[in-house]
């Protein structure tokens, strides 16, 4: 059982269906999460430690990162295949049975001061999440979502710079992306194989640099 909430917070991977509000079903889980380590590649995770303490389960793990690769596509037969890189890094989940789980992580390249994460009591889904992409000791990329009464994400909102303003927001049931600029949100709209906004019935291209969103 340690192992096992240990690596849904990990992964995230398991979703609880709408309407389970006596927590989700723990042989599916079990199953869900074997089936996800049987299709790692060796090695990938490694120096695994879980403990107990005062009713937290607490993991960590050093991880191999992983970069997804089409193959087979010759045989007319693709398929996406985890493959390791030769970067790793490390996590470490805090977890209670019923409470919010924590997620902190070092070592990646995208991440030099490391970065937490928050996840939904029951559903292991993201809540909430922030970094220090560049070890200058300030938080960056906070993003949080807004979930359903089943725990399910609906809403991702992005504030780049944490100065209270948020710059990019996705609404993940009508699929449609919005941008802060000057002072109000405007929908993100694709043309001609190009993103952009519309101000004042001019189309203006937006850029996106390092997953951001920008108007130049």
């Amino acid at each position: 059982m340690t192992r096992r909430a240990g690596l849904l917070a990990l992964f995230c991977a398991v979703a609880v269906p709408a309407g389970a509000d006596d927590g989700p079903d723990t042989a599916k889980l079990d199953d869900a999460v074997e089936a996800f380590l049987g299709a790692l590649p060796p090695g990938t995770l490694r120096n695994e430690a879980v403990c107990s303490a005062n009713g937290f389960v607490v993991s960590s793990f050093d991880v191999g990162q992983l970069m997804p690769t089409v193959s087979g596509a010759e045989e007319g037969k693709p398929r996406l295949e985890l493959r390791p890189t030769e970067a790793r890094f490390q996590w470490l989940s805090v977890n209670v049975p019923g409470s919010f789980g924590v997620l902190v992580e070092k070592g990646r390249d995208i991440s030099a001061g490391g970065g937490l994460v928050v996840t939904h009591a029951r559903t292991r889904e993201i809540l909430l999440s922030v970094g220090d992409p560049n070890a200058d000791g300030r938080l960056e990329n906070l993003r949080y979502y807004k979930v359903d009464e089943a725990g399910k994400a609906i809403l991702e909102v992005e504030d780049y710079d944490v100065d209270g303003q948020p710059d990019f927001r996705l609404n993940l049931v009508e699929h449609t992306m919005e941008l802060w600029h000057a002072d109000r949100w405007y929908r993100l709209e694709r043309r001609d194989g190009r993103h952009g906004i519309l101000v004042d019935n001019r189309f203006i291209e937006v850029r996106r640099e390092q997953g951001r969103f920008f108007v130049p």
